[in-house]
């Protein structure tokens, strides 16, 4: 690794300070100490660019620096060139933004950005599951609000703004509003590029790839057809040593296949088990017909898996990257997002309306076995069983659609106002899912050869308590809660969240160099909520005789 003596000031911590402070700030590296003249006027011409950073973050084109708010504005030359190609790289790179990065475990619904220490984490206790909690970051790709963590490409700048947002954005916000801009389609020519290229992460098993492509087709003098793609990959760096071998039920195979109640076969390993993959898309479509109006379609389609979670385990060492679950997790996430945006120059003030919908659709899985374990009521229902795995499956389908109606006034004269109306309807579903595979066989075999061995308050069996499925039909629901064999835990949430808001702002420019600021928002918001929850795995037998059992 190269050790540097001077601090060096990198684009994006130029881009941050500029946006901050008004003015460039210039450091010298003593390996660059021989450029030329010509580099630095390069130099300087560079960071000016920079400062320039065209935003409409309050709806009206302004430089950043003009804006009296707090505001990082990136454009999206500086982003390519400094390798940020993510919401996780963006805000490792910018003052006052931390974010959370598990790979495609983390944020499934954009909950796991940080801005001024307000964030909203997973209250469902899985590990890959994302709540129906609505983030106190806002996210905007162009005018259409985000309720999912996208990978963009082909950005023309990405504005950050601190602080509540509810008055200039429909989609309102405690912590801030993060807005990416991207390239609209373009009439006047033809644009293509391509791009691979690759990398390695410290402690992978293997080398990261990426490539990407982009590709502007004018089809008229007022139509065009913009499309991009990225694929990336990013090698595993995860090892799990103690891998059970399972069977086609994914239960641990027994050492002993006759004897039930040994302990699991020999263990396998598996190195580079956090492999990530990500794929993404998008297609927009750009009507301009003349100077004052313009509609604009676009379609984004992404697509995130993972092998394993990047998480290690103190019982080995933080320094060895090792994890001590039995069975790989995985997650797929798929997301599909259409919108279209119109905006029509009245004259005196600019009508835009932004209309989009999403769909997104999460699988994951995990091993819970540790979080069983230390159940205080684990010995007594659960048995002394050797072979013990718990594995948990999760769901998220989420369908929001959004409609925003906004009207900004002209730049120029002594007031600038903003008024607008928004409507947002989600439906949510959330399902856990957890499964003890194999338990039932072992109880069964465990409470033949040991009669006694069954549910007691005060030692732990060595049977357990059996479960529901082990009656003679087993029933296929209990109080409307179907039964399968081996599951432990149910978990079922359907959520409806409404959200109705009216918000605006006015600036009133006393002098050049004065102006007072003042808006407001009235919103309302309804959330409806179904569950239905149940411990699935002590049998109604059992449960009835026990007063550990009466307590759920």
């Amino acid at each position: 690794m190269k050790r540097q003596n001077k601090p060096v000031l990198t684009p994006i911590a130029l881009a941050v300070i500029t946006a901050l402070y008004g003015a460039a700030a210039l450091a010298n590296d003593s390996s660059n100490s021989s450029n030329s003249d010509a580099t630095g006027t390069e130099d300087s011409a560079s960071a000016n660019a920079l400062m320039e950073v065209t935003v409409t973050a309050t709806r009206r084109e302004a430089s950043a620096q003009d804006l009296p708010m707090s505001i990082t504005a990136v454009s999206g030359e500086q982003l390519e060139k400094s390798g940020i190609d993510s919401v996780a790289a963006l805000a490792q790179s910018m003052a006052g933004i931390s974010v959370t990065d598990k790979g495609p475990f983390s944020g499934v619904n954009g909950s796991n950005l940080i801005i001024r220490g307000l964030n909203s984490e997973a209250t469902a206790g899985q590990q890959a599951l994302a709540t129906s909690i609505v983030p106190p970051v806002a996210t905007y790709v162009d005018d259409t609000p985000l309720y999912v963590n996208l990978r963009l490409d082909d950005l023309d700048h990405v504005e950050v703004l601190r602080g509540p947002q509810g008055t200039l954005y429909g989609s309102g916000s405690l912590g801030g509003t993060i807005r990416f801009v991207q390239n609209a389609p373009d009439p006047s020519g033809f644009d293509a590029k391509f791009s691979v290229g690759s990398g390695y992460t410290d402690h992978a098993y293997g080398a990261n790839g990426e490539a990407s492509g982009m590709i502007n087709l004018p089809v008229t003098d007022t139509l065009a057809v913009r499309a991009n793609a990225s694929w990336n990959e990013q090698a595993g760096f995860i090892k799990q040593p103690d891998l059970y071998v399972l069977n086609s039920s994914g239960a641990p195979i027994p050492q002993n296949p006759n004897n039930l109640i040994s302990s699991p076969a020999e263990t396998t390993s598996a190195n580079g088990t956090n492999l990530y993959t990500y794929r993404a898309a998008r297609v927009a479509a750009l009507w301009k017909p003349n100077e004052d109006f313009k509609a604009q379609l676009s379609y984004y389609y992404q697509l995130d898996n993972a092998a394993g979670f990047p998480y290690v385990s103190p019982n080995y060492g933080l320094d060895n990257y090792e994890s001590t679950d039995h069975t790989r997790g995985s997650t797929l996430d798929e997301v599909n997002v259409l919108a279209l945006t119109v905006s029509d120059d009245l004259g005196f003030a600019t009508l835009t309306s932004n209309t989009s919908f999403s769909k997104h659709d999460n699988y994951s899985s995990g091993d819970l076995t540790g979080l069983y374990s230390s159940f205080s009521f684990y010995p007594a229902y659960y048995g002394q069983n050797p072979r013990v795995l718990v594995t948990a499956h999760d769901e998220l389908h989420d369908k929001p659609w959004a409609e925003e109606i906004r009207l900004a006034s002209k730049s120029g004269g002594k007031l600038d106002w903003v008024g607008g109306l928004f409507f947002r309807h989600e439906d949510t579903v959330i399902r856990e899912h957890e499964f003890y595979p194999g338990y039932l066989d072992y109880f069964n075999a465990c409470s033949a050869a040991n009669p006694s061995g069954v549910l007691s308050t005060t030692s732990a069996p060595l049977c357990g308590g059996g479960e529901y499925y082990s009656a003679n039909p087993p029933p296929s629901y209990v109080d409307g809660i179907p039964i399968y064999k081996d599951q432990a835990y149910i978990g079922d949430f359907e959520t409806t969240f409404k959200d109705l808001a009216a918000f605006g702002e006015m600036t009133w420019h006393i002098l050049d160099a004065w102006s007072v600021t003042g808006g407001g928002r009235v919103f309302k918001q309804d959330v409806s909520q179904s569950q239905q929850t149940g411990l699935l795995f002590v049998g109604p037998s059992e449960i009835a005789n026990s007063t550990l059992g009466n307590t759920w």
